[in-house]
């Protein structure tokens, strides 16, 4: 659109109005709301429109997220500026410390080829004021942080679209590589889902709120007795001037912005479980959302972390809600009409992210890999089964989050508990039967969210190998068989199918990985 219209309304040719994110060590890192980190391409901005490789570099992942903690300060949402310090000045300086090079100059020349423009300099005070509104104020009589109006934000997705183009700088991964297979296998990590955009998080809650309250009664003025005193109070299930003080407040958006290492304010978790227990599950959206964060954070886990029914210190079996178990029950457990609706598909993604995260934890770890006689059946066995039924599901989507959630499970294991037998036995084929299917589609015959893109192969790839790096695992894989394509009666293996892999994706991300797998498959 920016480069259809830009000829006619500025009298210049602009080819996009670019947001960029980093790409190295098997993450996208970016600024908005703050300095972020996602698995690549599931930003707010979606898949890249444009890949630049920018080189190799020296600096270990370490030395890189401690160089982003001295940034951060230039790069948070009270100091955003849509001209002057965006996603581009961001991925710039980034760029500069990890190759010794800035980004491509025609991505950070852009705001001032703009403003040279006669419809830039006419709108560039009316820009200015409106930056000045959007950026966070600190009330000082109160705790609280003020956003403006979230609508008016220049590059905040809108119906599930995204404005402008999105460009991927890529410095691939470090030039010292491994020396052996099993080396490389080591060091695969992760991959957590840890950004939010804290004016969106919170006002689709707001907005999910109003959705609810309109079911109520009286809406927003449904009253009920209070259970001690029997006076009037809002119903317990709306959003109280008291919650929206809470969630406003300035310990809430360090949390948000923060969620591995800020501590959770007081009353958010319970508020959360209230807001879980008592709106309808299509209304839970943002609600899952607020525990993917919790899951990060280890206090957030201890309400996470639980087993339904047991027992509390006084005896009594309170209501676990926001337990693994019930989120994994409550949003995998897709049947009938649920496969093909939306919002019950948006759901069980974000419930995966929960789960994903908490693999990378080593609470989390420890509970989804228990395999004692607390529950029936074991946390293990639950959760894998529940996410290899979501490996046949038709949405992209949700068959992608289910190979990074399987990933981060996995690559957190020993390397003795990848040769469980529930592993080898169904899980393995499971992933390979998705590789194969993956390898024949056609992708221009889906949307961009339910594309299969490399990374999410490369995802699949190291699942794999985590799995095969055992002589059992290599038997598993060998010995799985598919019926020609061409209708003959021959079969495909799984050789065949790693070399269609090849011929479809050239990304070096990809081709990497599949050379890791590769080495471990006997010629």
């Amino acid at each position: 659109m920016v480069k259809q219209f830009s000829m006619m309304l500025c009298g210049k040719q602009f080819e996009g109005l670019w947001h960029t994110g980093l790409v190295v060590y098997g993450y996208e890192y970016y600024y908005g709301g703050g300095i972020n980190r996602d698995p690549p391409g599931i930003s707010q901005a979606g898949a890249p429109w444009k890949v630049i490789d920018l080189g190799n570099t020296q600096i270990d992942q370490t030395t890189f997220e401690q160089y982003l903690n001295e940034l951060s300060p230039k790069y948070t949402m009270a100091t955003y500026d849509l001209l002057r310090n965006n996603c581009n000045n961001f991925c710039d300086d980034a760029a500069k410390f990890l190759t010794g090079k800035p980004i491509p100059e025609f991505v950070t020349s852009l705001p001032n080829e703009f403003l040279a423009t006669p419809l830039g300099q006419s709108l560039y005070p009316m820009i200015d004021r409106m930056m000045g509104r959007m950026n966070p104020v600190q009330d000082g009589n109160s705790n609280q942080v003020q956003f403006g109006n979230p609508a008016t934000q220049p590059f905040g997705p809108s119906s599930g679209q995204t404005l402008g183009s999105s460009l991927n700088l890529i410095p691939p991964q470090l030039s010292t590589k491994p020396q052996t297979p099993e080396e490389a296998v080591s060091q695969l990590r992760p991959v957590l889902i840890t950004s939010v955009d804290p004016n969106r998080i919170l006002s689709k809650l707001y907005e999910y709120g109003g959705k609810h309250a309109a079911t109520l009664p009286n809406g927003e003025n449904t009253m009920v007795p209070n259970p001690t005193t029997q006076e009037p109070m809002p119903h317990p299930s709306l959003i109280t001037e008291t919650d929206k003080t809470l969630l406003n407040s300035k310990e809430t958006l360090q949390f948000l912005t923060n969620p591995q290492s800020a501590p959770i304010p007081k009353n958010l978790i319970a508020l959360i479980t209230r807001l879980k227990l008592l709106w309808n599950k299509s209304l839970h959206g943002p609600v899952i959302d607020f525990i993917r964060l919790f899951a990060l954070n280890e206090r957030g886990q201890g309400s996470i972390l639980r087993i339904p029914g047991e027992k509390d210190a006084k005896g009594m079996t309170p209501p676990t809600p926001l337990s693994a178990r019930t989120i994994v029950s409550d949003y995998l457990t897709l049947t009938g009409t649920d496969q093909s609706d939306p919002t019950v598909q948006g759901n069980a993604v974000l419930a995966m992210r929960v789960i994903g995260n908490l693999c990378a934890t080593t609470n989390g770890r420890s509970f989804l890999l228990d395999s004692s006689d607390k529950c029936q059946p074991t946390n293990f066995i639950f959760f894998l089964s529940k996410v290899v039924e979501m490996l046949n599901h038709e949405s992209g989507m949700i068959t992608k989050h289910a190979i990074l959630l399987l990933y981060n499970l996995i690559v957190s294991m020993t390397v003795d508990t990848r040769e469980h037998e529930y592993l080898l036995e169904t899980v393995l084929p499971a992933l390979e039967n998705t590789l194969f299917l993956w390898a024949g589609r056609d992708e221009s015959a889906f949307d961009s969210k339910d594309q299969i893109r490399a990374v999410d192969v490369s995802h699949l790839l190291n699942t794999l190998t985590l799995l095969c790096a055992s002589e059992l695992g290599q038997v598993v894989l060998l010995s799985v068989e598919h019926p020609a394509s061409d209708g003959s009666e021959g079969t495909i293996g799984f050789v065949d199918v790693l070399n269609k892999c090849k011929s479809k994706w050239s990304d070096s991300v990809v081709t990497d990985a599949l050379s890791l797998l590769q080495s471990f498959i006997p010629s």
